[in-house]
């Protein structure tokens, strides 16, 4: 894609930039941007439509098409942060050559007790 989408907000992980939109992560490359992996840690202020709550172990999640994000309250308001990006998304985003094989979280699965 050219341009970014018409509404977006700039994520950091680290001193990583992200465009996240409606539950797309993307990043520059030359002159047009790429769909990446959701990348481990990023938060963000919105979840995209359709995501389903989970508990595990007390704990509230949300789980958005096998991106699992956490809220939690930053300066006032609830955020969300991704903390789990499901094997079968990584998998298929390779096969299909969507996503960035540079990603910056290493497209590893940090949290081991995911998926619930």
């Amino acid at each position: 894609m050219s341009s970014p989408p018409p509404y977006y907000n700039t994520v950091f992980v680290g001193s990583t930039r992200f465009i996240y939109s409606d539950g797309i992560f993307l990043q520059p490359q030359g002159n047009s941007y790429i769909v990446v992996v959701p990348p481990i840690g990023a938060t963000v202020s919105y979840l995209p439509e359709g995501c389903n709550p989970i508990t595990q172990d007390g704990d509230q999640y949300f789980d958005c098409s096998g991106i699992i994000y956490q809220p939690y309250f930053q300066d006032g308001e609830i955020v969300f942060q991704v903390v789990y990006v499901s094997q079968e998304l990584i998998s298929e985003g390779a096969r299909e050559n969507q996503f960035s094989s540079h990603h910056p979280s290493g497209l590893v699965l940090e949290n081991s007790e995911f998926p619930p």
